[in-house]
C-alpha cells in the first residue's frame, strides 16, 4: 500500500529538500545529529532524535570524505577562523566502543581541516585510554585545558549529552560551544521535540498533498508523575487507552490488521533506557517491578516523572537474520550517511536499542531490501533536524 503511494509522489522529493533548505534559513541548525527511524511497511516515522550521537564508528568509511566536508562547510560557516577544536566527550569514556567512535568523531574532523583535542569534565590534566581497536586516545581535563595558555581553542563541540545537568565549567564561557549546552539532556525533553517534529511534518505534508499520520507518530504525554505509584501509572493507563482508540481508528480507515502498539518513554534522556512496549492500558495499569525500574531511574540514576506514550511502528527491515531499523546521521542537516542497529533478542514491533544489538552500516543511497525508502527516510530526518532547531530557539 505505501510503496504504491510514494512511488506516485517521489518525484516531488527535489521539491521537498529545496522547500525544507528554505525553511532552515531561519534557524541554528544542529552541528550533527542522529535519527532513528521506523518504517512498518505502511507508514514511517521518525522515533528518536540525537543531538549528541555517538556511533561515527558504526559509519561506512566510504561516507567519511563526504562527513568531512559537510563537518568543514558547517564549522566554518558559524566562524571561518576556527582552527582548534575540542570534543567534550562523555564521562564515561572507559567504553571502548565509545572510544573508538571517538576515535572516528576526531578524525574526520582532522580530515576536515581542524586541529583537534579531546577534553572531558574530569580533574586534573589528562589520562590515556584505549579504543575498541586498539588505538590509545588522550583526553585532557577541561578546567586544565580552558586554563592551559598551550592550548587556545577556538570551538567546543559537546558529545556528551548532558544528563546530569549543567556542569559550570559550561556556564559563562567565552569560547563558543556547540550544540549549546542548553540542549543536553537536564533540559531538553522529547515530549517538546516531537511536538514541534509533527508540527513539521504536518505542515510539510499539507504542502505536498500528504497525510501527515503515514510519516509521524501519534502521542500523548504527562508530567510530574512517579511510575511507582498506581494512581500514577493509571494516569498514564488512562492516557495510552486514548491514544490506542486513536491508532485503531486510523488502522481501519486504512485496511490495517496489525496489532497497534505503544511506546513508554521517558521524556528525557538516551540510551534506550527508560521505554518499555505496550499493548494495552493494562500494560502499564499493571507494570510489573522490573519495568517500573526501568521507567524509575535513567542514564546517570537521573530520577524520571515525565513521560510520552507514543504510537509503536514495527519495522520490515531484518539483516543477517536480525531485525533491524536505520539510523541516519546529519551534519549541519544534511544527510551523510547511516547505519543499521540490530537485535537478534527482539521482534519488529520491540525497542531495538537494548541489550543484544549490533551494527551494520548503510552505504549511502541504500537501505538494503528497501532502497527507494532511503530518500523518504532522509525528508523526514532532515524535517526532524527543524523541530531541533526549533527547540535550540525555545531553550538557548
Amino acid at each position: 500500500m505505501l510503496d504504491r503511494y510514494l512511488s506516485t509522489v517521489a518525484y516531488q522529493i527535489p521539491a521537498m529538500h529545496e522547500w525544507i533548505d528554505e525553511q532552515e534559513k531561519k534557524f541554528n541548525l544542529p552541528i550533527y545529529s542522529s535519527v532513528d527511524v521506523r518504517d512498518s511497511g505502511f507508514k514511517l516515522g521518525i522515533v528518536d532524535t540525537n543531538l549528541f550521537p555517538a556511533g561515527f564508528n558504526n559509519l561506512s568509511s566510504a561516507q567519511h570524505s563526504l562527513i568531512s566536508t559537510q563537518f568543514r562547510k558547517a564549522i566554518l560557516k558559524k566562524d571561518p577562523t576556527i582552527r582548534t577544536i575540542a570534543i567534550i566527550a562523555e564521562d564515561h569514556t572507559r567504553n571502548k566502543r565509545y572510544l573508538h567512535h571517538l576515535f572516528i568523531l576526531r578524525q574526520l574532523i582532522e580530515n576536515a581541516g581542524f586541529s583537534v583535542i579531546l577534553t572531558s569534565f574530569f580533574e586534573g590534566i589528562s589520562h590515556d585510554l584505549e579504543s575498541e581497536n586498539n588505538h590509545v586516545l588522550t583526553i585532557y581535563g577541561l578546567q586544565h585545558l580552558l586554563h592551559a595558555s598551550s592550548h587556545a581553542i577556538d570551538l567546543l563541540i559537546c558529545n556528551n549529552d548532558l544528563t546530569s545537568g549543567l556542569p559550570p565549567l559550561l556556564k559563562n564561557l567565552s569560547i563558543p560551544c556547540i550544540p549549546n549546552p542548553q540542549l543536553g539532556w537536564f533540559n531538553r525533553s522529547k515530549i517538546r521535540h516531537f511536538e514541534y517534529a509533527n508540527q513539521w511534518i504536518s505542515t510539510w505534508a499539507n504542502q505536498f498533498g500528504l497525510d501527515p499520520w503515514l510519516f509521524s507518530c501519534l502521542m500523548k504525554h504527562s508530567s510530574d508523575l512517579s511510575i511507582n505509584t498506581s494512581e500514577d501509572r493509571h494516569v498514564l493507563a488512562d492516557l495510552a487507552s486514548d491514544l490506542l482508540k486513536e491508532i485503531t481508528e486510523k488502522y481501519k480507515a486504512y485496511g490495517i490488521s496489525q496489532q497497534p502498539t505503544l511506546f513508554l518513554k521517558a521524556a528525557n534522556g538516551t540510551y534506550g533506557m527508560g521505554v518499555e512496549v505496550v499493548t494495552s492500558a493494562d500494560d502499564i495499569a499493571l507494570l510489573n517491578r522490573k519495568s517500573r525500574n526501568n521507567l524509575s531511574k535513567g542514564k546517570g540514576s537521573s530520577h524520571i516523572s515525565s513521560f510520552l506514550i507514543q504510537e509503536g511502528i514495527s519495522t520490515i527491515h531484518h539483516f543477517d537474520n536480525h531485525v533491524a531499523e536505520p539510523c541516519l546521521y546529519l551534519i549541519n542537516n544534511q544527510v551523510v550517511g547511516g547505519f543499521y542497529r540490530l537485535n537478534n533478542q527482539k521482534n519488529t514491533t520491540q525497542n531495538l536499542n537494548s541489550p543484544g544489538m549490533s551494527f551494520a552500516p548503510i552505504e549511502t543511497g541504500t537501505a538494503f531490501a528497501y532502497p527507494s525508502r532511503y530518500e523518504w527516510y532522509g525528508v523526514l530526518s532532515r524535517l526532524a533536524g527543524l523541530a531541533a532547531s526549533e527547540e535550540e530557539k525555545e531553550l538557548a
